[in-house]
Protein backbone atom coordinates (compact mmCIF):
# COMPACT_ATOMS: atom_id res chain seq x y z
CA UNK A 1 0.00 0.00 0.00
CA UNK A 2 2.98 2.30 1.01
CA UNK A 3 4.36 1.34 -2.16
CA UNK A 4 1.69 2.17 -3.95
CA UNK A 5 1.20 5.87 -2.82
CA UNK A 6 4.55 6.20 -3.13
CA UNK A 7 4.60 6.10 -6.50
CA UNK A 8 1.70 7.65 -7.03
CA UNK A 9 2.90 11.06 -5.46
CA UNK A 10 6.19 10.66 -7.14
CA UNK A 11 4.23 10.47 -10.28
CA UNK A 12 2.03 14.04 -9.17
CA UNK A 13 5.81 15.28 -8.30
CA UNK A 14 6.88 14.96 -12.09
CA UNK A 15 3.72 16.37 -13.82
CA UNK A 16 3.58 19.26 -11.75
CA UNK A 17 7.23 19.78 -12.42
CA UNK A 18 6.71 19.43 -16.22
CA UNK A 19 4.13 22.00 -16.35
CA UNK A 20 5.94 24.81 -15.37
CA UNK A 21 9.16 24.04 -17.91
CA UNK A 22 9.65 26.81 -20.46
CA UNK A 23 9.29 26.64 -24.23
CA UNK A 24 12.18 27.56 -26.61
CA UNK A 25 12.86 31.25 -26.99
CA UNK A 26 11.48 32.66 -30.06
CA UNK A 27 13.62 32.94 -32.92
CA UNK A 28 11.99 34.38 -36.48
CA UNK A 29 13.73 32.95 -39.62
CA UNK A 30 13.92 35.36 -42.45
CA UNK A 31 12.99 33.15 -45.94
CA UNK A 32 14.70 35.02 -49.00
CA UNK A 33 13.70 32.23 -52.33
CA UNK A 34 12.83 29.05 -52.54
CA UNK A 35 9.29 29.61 -52.71
CA UNK A 36 8.05 28.41 -55.98
CA UNK A 37 4.12 28.26 -55.79
CA UNK A 38 1.27 29.92 -54.64
CA UNK A 39 -1.17 28.67 -52.46
CA UNK A 40 -3.08 31.00 -50.84
CA UNK A 41 -6.34 32.09 -52.91
CA UNK A 42 -6.58 36.40 -53.01
CA UNK A 43 -8.08 38.60 -54.91
CA UNK A 44 -11.41 38.15 -57.11
CA UNK A 45 -11.70 34.96 -59.21
CA UNK A 46 -11.94 30.98 -58.05
CA UNK A 47 -9.47 29.70 -56.30
CA UNK A 48 -8.02 27.57 -58.98
CA UNK A 49 -7.41 30.99 -61.16
CA UNK A 50 -6.15 33.21 -58.25
CA UNK A 51 -3.29 30.01 -57.42
CA UNK A 52 -0.43 28.05 -58.76
CA UNK A 53 -0.97 25.06 -57.25
CA UNK A 54 -2.73 23.66 -55.07
CA UNK A 55 -2.21 22.58 -51.75
CA UNK A 56 -2.74 18.73 -51.04
CA UNK A 57 -3.40 16.97 -54.33
CA UNK A 58 -7.11 17.75 -54.53
CA UNK A 59 -7.87 21.62 -55.59
CA UNK A 60 -7.79 22.68 -51.94
CA UNK A 61 -6.25 25.95 -51.17
CA UNK A 62 -5.73 28.41 -48.22
CA UNK A 63 -7.66 31.51 -47.95
CA UNK A 64 -6.83 35.01 -47.62
CA UNK A 65 -9.26 37.47 -46.42
CA UNK A 66 -9.22 39.57 -49.24
CA UNK A 67 -10.79 36.35 -51.42
CA UNK A 68 -13.81 36.83 -53.58
CA UNK A 69 -15.13 34.60 -55.83
CA UNK A 70 -16.71 37.58 -57.55
CA UNK A 71 -16.47 41.08 -57.62
CA UNK A 72 -19.57 41.78 -56.03
CA UNK A 73 -19.30 39.78 -53.48
CA UNK A 74 -18.60 40.83 -49.89
CA UNK A 75 -14.96 40.10 -48.45
CA UNK A 76 -14.01 37.27 -46.05
CA UNK A 77 -13.59 37.91 -42.12
CA UNK A 78 -12.24 34.73 -41.82
CA UNK A 79 -8.75 33.70 -43.27
CA UNK A 80 -5.21 34.30 -43.75
CA UNK A 81 -4.36 38.28 -42.90
CA UNK A 82 -3.89 40.59 -45.95
CA UNK A 83 -0.43 41.34 -44.55
CA UNK A 84 0.59 38.37 -44.65
CA UNK A 85 1.71 38.69 -40.95
CA UNK A 86 0.35 35.87 -38.80
CA UNK A 87 0.18 36.92 -34.97
CA UNK A 88 0.60 34.38 -31.53
CA UNK A 89 -2.50 33.85 -29.70
CA UNK A 90 0.34 34.29 -27.09
CA UNK A 91 -0.25 37.86 -25.47
CA UNK A 92 3.81 37.90 -25.29
CA UNK A 93 6.87 36.10 -26.49
CA UNK A 94 10.13 36.03 -24.15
Amino acid sequence: MNLKLLSRAMYAGAVLAASTAAAQNFQPMLISSGLNSDVIANGVGSSAVTTSTDVDGVSFAFVSRDFQLTSSGTPLTYGLPNDGIVNSVVSTTP
